[in-house]
């Protein structure tokens, strides 16, 4: 649904413009690589940024729905802030049966390689887990 990922996105945007892409926040929620589940970042100590610095876990951002939002301490409150001006676009998402759900903040694609064909053109190609989308990736690629 394009107004879930609308949040999603404002709440993405805002870390990178605050430096927080990578850097995690005391209550994130994590999630595991390669599987949905996830749970907040009990503490920010050197054996929890080892688990997100080897790619174990990655750090997450909403994906609206009913329910409150699963982050907690300073995460919850940087999410809510950021999300503040959406109220109606939130509750309407709840109304509409979907529930709290995270997603990776970033998107890192696997197997990536890129061969030049000639001068002007080149052959990308890399792997995505369901759900995420190439040509945000090309997009990111290309700026």
């Amino acid at each position: 649904m394009r107004r879930r990922s609308y949040l999603f996105n404002q709440v993405v945007s805002a870390r990178i413009a605050d430096s927080l892409y990578e850097q995690p926040m005391l209550g994130d929620c994590v999630q595991f690589v390669g599987n949905r589940s996830f749970f907040p970042l009990p503490d920010v100590e050197p054996s929890s940024l080892q688990r997100l610095q080897s790619r174990e876990v990655c750090l997450t951002a909403p994906l609206w729905g009913a329910g409150e939002l699963p982050s907690e301490s300073q995460a919850k409150i940087y999410e809510s802030e950021v999300l503040e001006e959406y109220k109606v676009l939130q509750a309407g998402l709840a109304n509409n049966g979907l529930r709290q759900e995270r997603r990776p903040l970033l998107l890192v694609p696997d197997n990536l390689t890129a061969t030049w064909i000639d001068e002007q053109s080149v052959c990308i190609n890399f792997y995505l887990p369901s759900g995420c989308y190439a040509t945000t990736v090309l997009r990111e690629l290309i700026q």
